[in-house]
């Protein structure tokens, strides 16, 4: 599944220049013994959290089991990633079944990470924040110093 990018309003272009072929969003799940493997490429944002969500919901999980969400070609990621990411962890879990965030890109671990969403997950071992939120807390302690 890809989610098209819309057509950029008109600006000036170099002539023969083409517009950004590249999808959106690609979401696709692949079935191994071990796992359902959510694959997400692109960007999670406003416009496309929901279809994650929603392709979870047709294809992710339709019975107990483990479901790996695999984010590690995610491009950029916002607030509503995280809400998806979220939603996603409630679905696997009401179905009998449990989540882990494979590998997920910096964007998403550094975002994850800094609102502390990352102790709620289970990250696989790619996708561990430790430096990362000894980092944010470097920064917490030197703005405070001024």
């Amino acid at each position: 599944m890809s989610v098209a990018r819309s057509p950029s309003p008109p600006t000036r272009r170099s002539p023969g220049a083409r517009p950004d072929p590249r999808p959106l969003l690609t979401l696709g799940v692949r079935v191994t013994r071990a796992a359902r493997v959510v694959e997400v490429a692109g960007e999670v944002d406003l416009s496309t959290a929901h279809l994650l969500v929603e392709f979870v919901e047709m294809f992710g999980v339709h019975s107990a089991g483990p479901v790996h969400l695999d984010l590690s070609r995610v491009t950029f990621f916002s607030a509503h990633g995280i809400s998806a990411v979220l939603r996603v962890s409630g679905l696997v879990a009401a179905a009998g079944g449990r989540l882990t965030v494979c590998d997920p890109a910096p964007c998403v671990r550094r975002l994850l990470a800094l609102t502390g969403v990352d102790a709620g997950l289970d990250l696989d071992a790619a996708g561990r924040t430790d430096a990362l939120h000894a980092w944010a807390a470097r920064t917490a302690a030197d703005r405070e110093r001024g």
